[in-house]
């Protein structure tokens, strides 16, 4: 069987190292470096298509008809959040005019997508 009729490309076998090793031992150092930035290139490529795959798949996700949550179906109580938090990110504890940046808004924000909550008055 030669190496080019093995199935699993990743594994190599140490003739192919050998072969690899002659090849680049050949090369010039500018040929070198001109491989290595067809190589980057190509690894910028790649991540471009990698980030283009996720947002595409995010968009799909949010383009899904979500269903109306009937709150009335579920009973309510009033429960007690007890939580700290570390604030150099956030722009203090209650919400403000200015910024969206606060705890507060957060928290709400997440008690609402969670559907704990309808909204930030009840």
């Amino acid at each position: 069987m030669s190496n080019k009729e093995i199935k699993n490309p990743k594994r190599k076998l140490k003739s192919d190292d050998d072969q690899d090793d002659e090849k680049w031992s050949k090369l010039s150092r500018e040929q070198i470096i001109q491989r290595c930035q067809q190589l980057e290139k190509h690894v910028d490529q790649l991540r471009n298509t990698i980030v283009k795959k996720k947002e595409k798949k995010s968009n799909e996700k949010n383009t899904k008809s979500m269903r109306p949550f009937d709150f009335s179906k579920h009973p309510k109580r009033h429960i007690f959040l007890k939580f700290f938090y570390l604030g150099w990110e956030y722009h203090g504890f209650v919400v403000q005019e200015t910024t969206s940046q606060t705890v507060e808004d957060f928290l709400f924000d997440a008690l609402i997508k969670t559907r704990l909550i309808e909204q930030r008055a009840t």
